[in-house]
């Protein structure tokens, strides 16, 4: 149940972000590579430039470097990946996402520098 309402609140969010961004941009076209630490980031942080690139003619992929196994502590994380890898893929190609890509890294502890 709590899964439909963020399926139907990821849908609204991308109707929201093309009717007010969709227009905006200017963009360069040629490959794009949209880098998120966690599923759900690219749509939240891209759908608008994604959409765009996508109706421009672009190619755009994703890469995720966790899978956001950590996001809920009352579930194995085995399963969340799992469906978060499924959702964001299903998100991918409602945007028009080429390819998705996943790094795979322990969410929460990706590498920093300094």
């Amino acid at each position: 149940m709590i899964k439909n309402y963020f399926r139907q609140f990821r849908q609204i969010i991308l109707r929201i972000l093309v009717t007010v961004f969709g227009k905006k941009f200017h963009l360069t076209n040629g490959k794009t590579l949209i880098i998120a630490p966690h599923p759900d980031d690219e749509t939240f942080g891209c759908a608008g430039l994604i959409l765009k690139k996508v109706a421009g003619g672009t190619e755009v992929n994703v890469l995720f470097l966790t899978n956001g196994e950590q996001s809920l502590t009352t579930v194995p994380k085995e399963e969340v990946a799992k469906q978060r890898i499924s959702d964001a893929k299903e998100v991918a190609s409602i945007l028009g996402v080429k390819e998705t890509y996943f790094l795979e890294l322990t969410d929460g502890k990706i590498p920093r520098r300094g």
